[in-house]
């Protein structure tokens, strides 16, 4: 085993929930992510699955530095995210980026797609002609036409926006990324074709992923390691194959048997009578 990029210890998050009451005493804290350790290894996809509210973003978003842990420690490449600061901090900022889910909430609307994918790199001090010569490669890379560049996100495609999000986030050509469910808000014949480019790039550039779903059959497709989410806590941990084909945990069982699978084909004829015989005259 290779040297992980990222390692979490003992990360713990926890929210103040409730109105409070009078002098507060109503509120209580919530506890998003209790006590987890993890360890990504260059070049690899770590899945997270659970249902809403398990804690899957809260996690990914400490892993990249937006949430402050209440508890514990991230080290990417050997530096404690916590305590990097200055030029260092500015270089971490670079090598971690995200995907976020709806691609039309993250990008600014007030922007046309070419300055969206910019604006990182305007940010970082790189402008002019060699802003725009790198966002017409990032655009050929994720699929799009670089002549798109003038319109505005909603003039194109919830896919188009998600490949837009994913040219903004290699923009700084970081070396991990956080992909909050980003293919949830789209349409199912969108999907594959994002994942698919999602993994393009992975084995293009060596990227690392930390990819979060709710859905199993994307995590046996994505990842080779995989966590299981439950409540805050992880509850079960493996290898991809495992966690698909043999797992351990009650609540992964359940997700295993949620997900839809067609052994036959299906009587069709059948059940369209039985739906007829059903409606009340």
């Amino acid at each position: 085993m290779s040297t992980p990029l990222l390692q979490a210890r003992g990360l713990q998050k926890s929210f103040a929930t409730g109105d409070g009451g009078l002098f507060g005493q109503g509120r209580h804290r919530h506890m998003a992510v209790d006590g987890i350790d993890l360890a990504i290894e260059p070049g690899t996809t770590l899945g997270c699955v659970g249902e809403s509210g398990s804690g899957k973003s809260t996690l990914g978003r400490m892993l990249v530095g937006l949430i402050e842990p209440d508890e514990g420690s991230v080290t990417f490449d050997g530096q404690d995210v916590a305590k990097v600061a200055g030029k260092e901090r500015a270089a971490l900022r670079r090598n971690m980026q995200v995907v976020f889910q709806d691609p039309l909430l993250s990008l600014n609307p007030r922007r046309t797609i070419g300055q969206n994918i910019q604006r990182p790199l305007r940010n970082y001090g790189v402008g002019g002609s060699e802003a725009e010569d790198r966002m017409a490669r990032l655009m050929k890379m994720c699929g799009l036409d670089p002549a798109q560049a003038a319109r505005y996100p909603h003039e194109i495609s919830g896919g188009q926006c998600q490949r837009v999000a994913i040219a903004r986030a290699l923009a700084l050509e970081p070396r991990f990324v956080f992909l909050d469910e980003p293919v949830s808000a789209l349409d199912v014949s969108v999907q594959a074709q994002i994942l698919n480019l999602l993994l393009d790039l992975q084995a293009e550039l060596g990227l690392t992923y930390f990819f979060v779903t709710h859905d199993l059959k994307l995590i046996e497709f994505m990842s080779q390691q995989v966590i299981v989410m439950l409540k805050g806590s992880v509850v079960e941990r493996g290898t991809s194959a495992e966690i698909w084909q043999s797992p351990k945990h009650a609540y992964t069982q359940n997700l295993l048997r949620s997900v839809l699978r067609l052994g036959s084909t299906p009587d069709w004829a059948r059940f369209a009578a039985s739906e007829t015989s059903s409606v009340i005259p």
